[in-house]
């Protein structure tokens, strides 16, 4: 069964778990633009991020942020497997880029809809004709159109698939699994409130169309706060279907890959993707996924047979190209060209990543991947452990070929500007130098991981687990696959180091575990072909060592210590019949009953204790934390439907465990360096589980079927009836006990309540003197909408209710009374929405207004126990103009720019306003103006957020010129670029104009010239005169307040050559401040209030080098000094 890593726990003690693991050894988290080689001082904590219950750690490099639908490369140190295949980057990284739409194909293809004779009927045993098509999951669901040709076929002359598809949708922080089934029902494991529409051919299904082989299926689908994921078709294959009486093939799709997401602001991240052919991969297909030995009775086994070659398999893939996002930076993607030594495709569907370019406006950082390969060994061989690419080591195999004993690593990460050869590291890597074997090889124990084990070389590449033959002829055959930790180690990684030299160490050892499976009156079958039932998965963290070569022989080490760790679904069966009644069967190198892994991982650890020493081996700190394993007092996670066990036929792919309810910390204390404790923290949980919500939508009936005895004709060996399940696990309490000296402490207790969809609607203190305070958090589907009571006003709460947004409207703390009823209101705000064209925005925001505390039927005019609307004042809040009772209206905004940004905004209930300009392009802001108006304000530092000038990109603030008088250097005053403002004549760079300003109302204009001075005028004014307030180098600051006498624009002239920078325009009494922008790097300058401003100056990487005053005196300086 596929590895499952789907918690749904709303947890917010985990995060401070997590981080406060990393704080004991001083991590802070790299800015991936600012600073590429991490902080100067070498430290490099949040790097990595232990999952304490399972035994692993998480290590991230970022490359480019953006939320969660940034760039990174990551790592998971349960070991390597042998047969792994390295990915893009290298050996058991990911590149973390995008999203997907995952399929796992359970029988045929859901959206199948064919009448061509490609499958034979199964029936319920013998079968003598062609099946007259194929008609998938969705298709019976869904129905087919009545005049498609050849509808009057009979569904019992088809093929009709029994099991829905599980689709995995990944992208950034949201993940599940989701299931179509009757009617369109879509059902989420864990429970999502999402919408997924099915698209083929890019128009919504109503019925499944006719198709000779696949349709182009994609989806589109919304999440609870707006946001819309596209995706397109990704990776293509086929499978093949065998029968007496001929074979067929299904081309499908693998999986989608996302194209576009649109935020609920209408903003777009755009993704590109290149295509690889659609090419043979019979070879790879037989040697990566089915090691396979048929046992005929009468017929001794074959030790040293070739392995069973499956049939001819066709794929295309598609890698990421390019992302662009919303403040116009573009990440790109380049491949190497040529072939890979650790492919027998030669990488055509899985080319190595040579870098990442992130940039903006053309400059930016390249992340380079610094890669080579390492080696196996053969035959005692002087082979060396790794080669760098650009040529394959020369095994000299006999039989065997070279690209299995050839694995891409990934050494280290550097980091260059774009247009520059300069490089400098940005993180390196080291691995266990204990070689893995040759891919294929049977030196792997049940699991996939490295064992040690010898194979005789009779055996071939065949990686059968010993056993003696079900059909006589004495003897065994096989390899040793029992575990051994020693050298599951091989290969993994041991070291990351930044480039400062910060040094992060990981050590690991073996897993200790035990069975569970009878606390749940599951017994495990004793037959001699079940195998691995005490074997454990991969290996488990002993100590991180985090040292800094600013301080010599100074260290950091975590120690880990882990107790009753319980295995979830021990051992497995690795043979299937191949004739159903006669004496054969067939064996595979990997288990063919299925496994849930819960996080990647086979088991979970009860009780883990963390203690952190320094290098005198001197306790600094100590935490112990128990979690709900999947085995506890009063009960298990074990969950069955249907009949049948995961190692009972027909081994079923279906979920055996309610993986919401495991890794919960339940207790976590808290020690100091003498080992006396600090803290104990209690939580409590509230487990559900749905088996039912999919009962009549979705029903599966997986068959186990081969030929007869006489291998003539298909037949049953096994079905199971089934149907998907789901839960969630919420946080409900924590209390905890703080001590004042070992044995007086004093409680705090946290509670915790959801609403129906499991969103948090309170969260309830109370203190060590029993006073209970509730936070309440109000969602527009509880004030307004269908079936609302009172709640049926039509408008944007109403509007956002029906489309199925889950948006917090409203904040409001309670002191509850002594039976726990809202008493007195402390506190409370509203957010108002814009929500137009399906895109939302902050539009007001209220807040309480009240000397006192406000009773419960003072705030909303019901009683505690009446069952009328009780949210009127956010009701009139968004429904009416006129004041809200109790509330001060603290914001509104009046006007957006096309981003999305406010640009004005009304502040208070009273005639304040602020307005803000952003740069068009980035979004970043470039000025804000308090008490003033967007009509009355401009900003124009003349900046550009193109390769050139010359084009619609220039940031005018308002301004307006003719950008053939923009010209960069290096003099400017602000950023690169400054205007040149010339004498009427032939050019049109001869005048700026201001925006319209208002008669009566009095301006402050600021500016920077050089070589000349302008002519001001307009607006009802001749001549405005201006004063020199500051002189830098050759520049000299002028500012002129003066007062039109008519509605209408300024105009700076000049009658000689002049250069100007930075012109500022606001009412006086307003103060502004702006700010000018280097692309991937950040404010070059900031002008205040007072027109004074501070320069930034950064390195070809977009680092913060130095900060000086406008006099250039330096405030403060940065270096960085690099790793020898």
């Amino acid at each position: 069964m596929r590895k499952k890593a789907l918690l749904s726990v709303m947890l917010l003690c985990v995060a401070a778990l997590q981080g406060n693991a990393q704080q004991t050894l001083k991590g802070g988290a790299p800015d991936t633009k600012l600073a590429p080689g991490l902080s100067g001082d070498g430290n490099q904590g949040s790097i990595y991020s232990p999952d304490l219950f399972n035994g692993t750690a998480n290590v991230s490099v970022p490359i480019y942020s953006y939320g969660d639908k940034g760039i990174s490369l990551s790592y998971n140190t349960a070991g390597v497997k042998v047969d792994e295949l390295s990915g893009s980057v290298g050996l058991h990284w990911s590149l973390n880029a995008g999203g997907s739409i995952t399929r796992v194909m359970k029988d045929v293809p859901d959206e199948i809809n064919t009448y061509d004779s490609l499958i034979h009927t199964t029936g319920t045993g013998n079968v003598g004709d062609y099946s007259v098509g194929v008609k998938g999951r969705w298709a019976r669901y869904f129905g087919t159109n009545p005049s498609d040709p050849n509808a009057y076929f009979l569904d019992g002359e088809r093929y009709m698939d029994d099991e829905s598809d599980d689709f995995i949708f990944s992208v950034g922080g949201l993940s599940f699994t989701f299931n179509i089934g009757q009617d369109g029902f879509v059902f989420t494991n864990p429970h999502t409130n999402i919408k997924i529409d099915i698209l083929v051919n890019d128009v919504p299904v109503t019925h499944m169309p006719l198709s000779s082989n696949n349709n182009t299926l994609s989806f589109r689908v919304r999440d609870a706060q707006g946001n819309w994921y596209y995706f397109v078709k990704g990776d293509v294959s086929y499978k093949h279907y065998n029968s007496t009486y001929g074979s067929a093939e299904l081309q499908y799709t693998s999986r989608w890959v996302v194209s576009k997401i649109v935020q609920n602001n209408g903003l777009e991240i755009n993704y590109l993707y290149n295509d690889t052919p659609l090419f043979n991969t019979s070879t790879s297909t037989a040697l990566y996924n089915a090691f396979t030995s048929a046992e005929r009775s009468g017929v001794a086994p074959v030790t040293g047979a070739s392995i069973v070659q499956s049939n001819t398999q066709y794929v295309s893939t598609k890698q990421i190209a390019s992302i662009s996002y919303p403040d116009n930076t573009t990440a790109t993607f380049t491949y190497r060209s040529g072939s890979r030594c650790d492919d027998p495709t030669g990488g055509a569907s899985n080319p190595v990543l040579e870098q990442i370019e992130v940039a903006q406006v053309g400059a930016g950082v390249r992340y380079i991947m610094d890669q080579g390969y390492s080696l196996s060994t053969k035959d005692g061989q002087n082979i060396p452990m790794e080669i760098a690419l650009g040529s394959c080591y020369d095994v000299n195999t006999t039989g065997d070929d070279d690209y299995r004993y050839h694995r891409l690593i990934l050494k280290g990460v550097l980091i260059a500007g774009i247009g520059s050869s300069v490089t400098e590291p940005y993180y390196t890597f080291g691995y266990k130098q204990l070689r893995l074997p040759p891919r294929f090889s049977g030196s792997q124990d049940y699991y996939g991981y490295y064992n040690g084990k010898a194979v005789s070389q009779n055996a071939g590449m065949l990686s059968i687990p010993s056993h003696s033959p079900k059909y006589g002829n004495g003897g065994a055959y096989g390899v040793d696959r029992n575990d051994d930790f020693a050298f599951a180690m091989a290969g993994n990684l041991i070291s990351v180091k930044n480039a400062s030299g910060g040094l992060t160490e990981f050590t690991y050892e073996g897993h200790s575990l035990s069975n569970v499976t009878s606390d749940a009156g599951i017994t495990l079958p004793t037959d001699a072909y079940f195998f691995g039932a005490t074997t454990n998965d991969g290996v488990r963290l002993q100590s991180v060592k985090m040292s800094d070569p600013h301080y010599p022989g100074v260290y950091t080490r975590q120690d880990y210590t882990y107790d009753q760790g319980q295995r979830f679904m021990p051992g497995g069966y690795f043979d299937y019949p191949y004739r159903n009644g006669g004496s054969n069967t067939l064996f595979n190198n990997s288990f063919v009953s299925p496994h849930q892994f819960v996080n990647g991982s086979n088991h979970g650890y009860t009780t883990v204790t963390v203690e952190t020493k320094n290098q005198s081996g001197t306790s600094l700190s100590k935490r112990e934390i128990i979690f709900q394993n999947i085995s506890r007092t009063g009960g298990t996670s074990y969950y069955k439907t249907g009949s049948k066990n995961y190692f009972q036929y027909p081994f079923t792919d279906k979920q055996y465990i309610k993986n919401w309810e495991i890794g919960l910390p339940l207790v976590v204390t808290e020690y100091d360096q003498y080992g006396n404790i600090l803290s104990v923290t209690n939580n409590a949980y509230n487990s559900e589980t749905d088996d039912t919500s999919a009962t009549g939508k979705i029903g599966n009936l997986k068959i186990l079927a081969t030929t007869d005895a006489s291998g003539s004709n298909p037949a049953i060996v096994d079905s199971e009836s089934y149907r998907p399940f789901t839960g969630i696990s919420k946080l409900i309490s924590t209390t905890t006990q703080k001590y004042i000296n070992g044995t007086t402490f004093i409680t705090d207790q946290v509670t915790y309540n959801y609403d129906e969809r499991n969103n948090p609607i309170s969260t309830t203190t109370t203190n060590s003197r029993g006073e209970k305070f509730m936070l309440k958090n109000i969602y527009n589907y509880a004030v307004s909408g269908p079936g609302v009571t009172d709640g049926a006003q039509p408008g944007t709460l109403y509007d956002m209710t029906a489309a199925g947004l889950e948006l917090k409207v409203g904040m409001e703390r309670w002191k509850l009374n002594t039976i726990g009823q809202m008493d007195k209101l402390f506190d409370a705000s509203i957010t108002c929405f814009q929500y137009q064209s399906d895109k939302i925005n902050t539009k007001k925001l209220f807040t309480l207004r009240s000397k006192d505390p406000i009773s419960f039927t003072g705030y909303t005019g019901i009683s505690i126990v009446s069952s009328a609307n009780r949210y009127s004042k956010i009701l009139a809040a968004y429904n009416t103009t006129s004041p809200v009772g109790s509330f001060q209206q603290m914001s509104e905004v009046l006007q957006y720019d096309a981003k999305g940004n406010p640009v004005e905004t009304k502040i208070s209930d009273q005639a304040i306003y602020k307005s803000m300009i952003w740069d068009p392009v980035t979004g970043a802001k470039v000025a804000d103006v308090s008490n003033g108006r967007l009509k009355d304000i401009g900003f124009t530092s003349f900046e550009s957020n193109a390769a050139s000038t010359g084009n619609s990109n220039v940031t005018n603030g308002r301004f307006s010129y003719n950008e053939w008088g923009l010209q960069n250097t290096a003099g400017a005053i602000s950023g690169k670029t400054v205007y040149k403002l010339i004498a009427p004549g032939f050019t049109a760079n001869n005048v700026i104009t201001s925006p319209t300003l208002t008669a009566g109302v009095t301006y402050i204009l600021t500016f920077w010239t050089k070589d000349f001075t302008p002519t001001i005028s307009g607006a009802g004014l001749s001549n405005i005169a201006y004063t020199s307030i500051h002189t830098l180098n050759s520049w000299t600051q002028w500012m002129a307040t003066f007062t039109p006498t008519a509605n209408g624009s300024l105009q700076l002239t000049t009658t000689q050559p002049l250069y100007i920078d930075e012109i500022r325009l606001f009412p006086k009494g307003s103060q502004m401040s702006n700010a000018v922008y280097a692309p991937m790097a950040g404010a070059t300058s900031t002008t205040d209030a007072q027109g004074r401003i501070t320069y930034y100056l950064y390195d070809a990487l977009g680092r913060q080098t130095a900060v000086k005053d406008q006099d250039g005196n330096v405030i403060s300086k940065q270096e960085r000094h690099l790793a020898q």
